[in-house]
């Protein structure tokens, strides 16, 4: 196995590659450890946690862009109403949870 090993690294593509992998098994490994929400005492964010929490803990709002969220928030409160755990956000609640998404989401990629 060292032989396959010495032969790969003599190509600096494959090295390339290596680093890749491990920055990218890096990050994800880092995403899915358990962060605080960014001001977790503000309004906003009591709301999100409370309206966004009854499905599945609340997401850190920097795993998507506001671009995103601006998609994936409507959805999440259609499936919360069909499946029956609370009552469609207001204009109101929904534009506060995308205010604090917003400001705290990922800026690009």
């Amino acid at each position: 196995m060292a032989l396959l090993g010495d032969y790969l690294m003599k190509d600096g593509t494959a090295k390339t590659a290596v680093v890749i992998l491990l920055l990218s098994a890096f990050t994800l490994f880092i995403a899915g450890c358990k962060q605080t929400l960014p001001e977790i005492d503000s309004p906003g964010a009591k709301l999100y946690i409370a309206k966004c929490g009854i499905c599945h803990p609340p997401r850190h709002p920097q795993i998507h862009t506001y671009k995103a969220w601006k998609k994936i928030v409507p959805i999440m409160d259609k499936r919360a109403q069909e499946s029956g755990l609370r009552a469609p956000l207001t204009e109101e609640e929904k534009a506060a949870i995308l205010e604090y998404l917003r400001k705290h989401a990922r800026k690009m990629f």
